[in-house]
C-alpha cells in the first residue's frame, strides 16, 4: 500500500492477487483511515470498502490455508483462546491480555485464519495502533499478546513460520515518588478526612513496595507475625515472594489480624476503585491536579527509589519489589548518587 500527494489530494492505494484497488482523498488522514481499513478487510476475506460507500472493491477470499504438515487453517480467534487457556488463564496475567485479544480480534477478524497474519498484516495493526493514539509501551503489550498466539501456532504446527514483528522503541520515562512531605501531607489529609483505611493502605504500599492488587489479596494464612514477614503467592509475575514488614506495616496487620474473622478473610478487602475515588480527591486538594504520574501506582515507585536511595543493593531491590528481570530494576539504579559521588572522591584522590 502507499499514501502520495496528488495535486491538492491524496492517493492511496492497494494491491489484492494483482489487482491495484486506488482511492482519492481531500485529506492525508482520510487517506490513512482508509488504507487501515482496507488492509483489515482484506485479512478478513471481506470486500475492501469504498470511501464514498457507494460500494466496494471485491477482494478475492482467504482459502482455507494448510501448511507443510497438512494442518487446516485455523482461525485467530481459536489459536488465541488456546494461547490464553494455556499460558494465562487464572492468573495475573489473565486480564490485560484478555482485553488485548478483543483488541486484536477486531482489527483481524475472529474468523480470519492465521496463516495470513504476516509482517504486512502486523505492520497494518501497528499504524491502527498509532492512529489510536496508543503509546508505544501499549503497543508492544499487544504485540506481546500476538506474539505468544503466533508462537504458539507454530508450536502447534498451524503455522509454518513466525512473521517478524517490529516492537516500538519505548523511552525510559519519569519515575515518579513521593518525598517524606508529600507523603505526609497525603496520610495526614486522608485521617482528618476519616479516610483512615485509605491512609493505612497508602502506608502499606510504601513501604511493602506491593502492588495494590497484591495488599488486597493478603489473608492472615500469609502473615507470620513472629518473623515479621508476609508472603504474597498471586502476583503479576506468579512468582511467590516474601518481605518484611517494617513497624508501622507489623501496627496495621497485626490490628487487622486481631479483627479478622478467618484464615482466608482479606485483611485488606478493597480494590482500585475504593482507592481511586478518594485518591484522585486528595490529589486535587493538594494541588496535584495536573501531575499524571500522582496516581495509586506511585506508592510501589516511591518503595523502589527509597531503597535505592538508601543504599539498598540493587539485586536486593530486584528480589524486594518482585521484577522478573534485574532490567525493570534498573530504572531506579540512577538514584543512588552515592556511587558517583564516591567515583568523584576516587578521581579526586588520583591528583
Amino acid at each position: 500500500m502507499a499514501i502520495r500527494a496528488r495535486g491538492k489530494g491524496f492517493q492511496a492505494d492497494i494491491t489484492v492477487k494483482g489487482q491495484r484497488l486506488r482511492e482519492h482523498f481531500d485529506t492525508e488522514k482520510e487517506a490513512q483511515a482508509w488504507e487501515l481499513e482496507a488492509r483489515a478487510a482484506v485479512l478478513r476475506g471481506d470486500p475492501v470498502p469504498r470511501p464514498n460507500g457507494s460500494g466496494a472493491a471485491t477482494a478475492p477470499k482467504p482459502g482455507r490455508s494448510r501448511d507443510e504438515n497438512g494442518a487446516g487453517g485455523a482461525t485467530l480467534s481459536a489459536v488465541l483462546a488456546r494461547t490464553f487457556d494455556k499460558f494465562w488463564k487464572g492468573k495475573a496475567s489473565a486480564k490485560p491480555n484478555a482485553v488485548n485479544i478483543g483488541l486484536i480480534e477486531a482489527y483481524f477478524g475472529a474468523d480470519t485464519p492465521v496463516d495470513r497474519i504476516d509482517a504486512d498484516a502486523i505492520d497494518g495493526f501497528v499504524d491502527h495502533c498509532i492512529a489510536k493514539a496508543n503509546s508505544n509501551g501499549t503497543i508492544n503489550r499487544k504485540l506481546a499478546t500476538l506474539s505468544k498466539a503466533l508462537r504458539f501456532a507454530v508450536d502447534r504446527g498451524l503455522l509454518t513460520k513466525m512473521p517478524q514483528m517490529d516492537r516500538k522503541k519505548e523511552g525510559q520515562g519519569r519515575i515518579r515518588w513521593l518525598s517524606l512531605d508529600e507523603e505526609a501531607a497525603l496520610v495526614a489529609l486522608l485521617r482528618s478526612w476519616e479516610k483512615t483505611d485509605h491512609a493505612e493502605v497508602i502506608e502499606c504500599l510504601i513501604d511493602t513496595g506491593l502492588r495494590p492488587l497484591e495488599l488486597y489479596n493478603v489473608e492472615p494464612r500469609d502473615v507470620d507475625m513472629k518473623a515479621g514477614t508476609i508472603t504474597v503467592w498471586k502476583t503479576k509475575t506468579d512468582l511467590p515472594r516474601t518481605i518484611y514488614m517494617t513497624r508501622r506495616v507489623k501496627d496495621i496487620v497485626g490490628r487487622r489480624l486481631g479483627a479478622a474473622t478467618a484464615p482466608t478473610a482479606k485483611l485488606f478487602p478493597y480494590d482500585n476503585f475504593w482507592m481511586r475515588y478518594v485518591w484522585d480527591r486528595a490529589r486535587n486538594h493538594l494541588g496535584f491536579a495536573h501531575d499524571e504520574h500522582f496516581v495509586p501506582y506511585i506508592c510501589r515507585h516511591t518503595c523502589a527509589s527509597r531503597l535505592v536511595q538508601r543504599g539498598v543493593p540493587i539485586n536486593v531491590v530486584k528480589e524486594w519489589m518482585g521484577h522478573k528481570t534485574i532490567l525493570m530494576t534498573m530504572r531506579y539504579a540512577h538514584l543512588a548518587p552515592h556511587n558517583l559521588r564516591a567515583a568523584a572522591a576516587a578521581m579526586e584522590a588520583a591528583e
